[in-house]
Order: C-alpha cells, then sequence, then structure tokens
C-alpha cells in the first residue's frame, strides 16, 4: 500500500497539537452579512484574538475589527 505524503503531514501535525497541548478553537462570526472571519494576530499566551469580520452594522455589508477571547466570544470593535 502506497502511503500519502499528505496523509503523513496531517498525521504529524495533529500528534504535534494533541503533544504541545495545542488546540484548535473556531472563532465564530459577527451579526448579519456573511460568515467571514479573518484572524490577524494571537496574543502571546493565545488567549486573545484580534481581526475583522462581515458586518451589517453600518447598515450596508462591511467588516468590522473584532477581539476574540474564550470568555466572551467574538466582540465588534465600534
Amino acid at each position: 500500500m502506497k502511503t500519502s505524503g499528505i496523509g503523513i503531514l496531517a498525521a504529524n501535525l495533529l500528534l504535534g497539537l494533541k503533544l504541545s497541548g495545542a488546540s484548535f478553537q473556531p472563532l465564530g462570526d459577527l451579526p448579519g452579512g456573511n460568515f467571514f472571519s479573518v484572524a490577524t494576530g494571537v496574543s502571546a499566551d493565545g488567549k486573545v484574538v484580534a481581526g475583522y469580520a462581515s458586518s451589517t452594522a453600518s447598515g450596508t455589508s462591511s467588516y468590522e475589527a473584532f477581539r476574540w477571547t474564550a470568555t466572551n466570544g467574538m466582540v465588534a470593535l465600534r
């Protein structure tokens, strides 16, 4: 059986996450607009994420900056 290089890479990445204690946490989305968000920065301890997301807060579809924490989730910076 031929082993896929991509499969080996994926397995190594998942094993690395498991061993380091890191995990993937979906950030969610701001209300309105398309479901779209981009993280542009993460604090050194990984507890705060900053970025931008699609929103309709201005009455039209646009992008807004956000701050994310595990406690409060995604909060628009208005």
